[in-house]
């Protein structure tokens, strides 16, 4: 009985290392998915803004009327480019499958349009 009351303390203060430790290492692990994710919408945004903008200067050289979908639409398109870009890699497949989507989209975006 008396060698079980030294070795608790023991194994409580390992348990509560392991705790402590594993802890930790899920707080870097969310931290750095935040960080890849936001990195990610930042990309996302500049090239969405490159783009619209560079629409937009078409449009205006080639004096047409542009209706173009919220800036919101280009942001989710390269968002899912750049996941799909790290995750798999672009195959025509999933090429096809991001214009598709993309195209469905910007129809609906620009049919509700006033």
């Amino acid at each position: 009985m008396a060698n079980s009351a030294v070795y608790l303390p023991l194994i409580s203060g390992l348990v509560g290392a392991i705790i402590g430790a594993a802890a930790s290492v899920l707080t870097i692990y969310l931290q750095l998915k935040s960080l890849e994710r936001r990195d990610r919408v930042h990309q996302a945004a500049a090239l969405a803004s490159e783009e619209r903008a560079l629409l937009i200067d078409k449009s205006e050289k080639e004096k047409t009327k542009l209706i173009l979908p919220p800036m919101s639409l280009f942001i989710d398109h390269y968002v899912s480019l750049l996941k799909v870009v790290e995750k798999d890699g672009l195959t025509p497949r999933a090429i096809r499958r991001l214009q598709a989507r993309r195209d469905k989209l910007w129809d609906f975006a620009v049919q509700s349009a006033p």
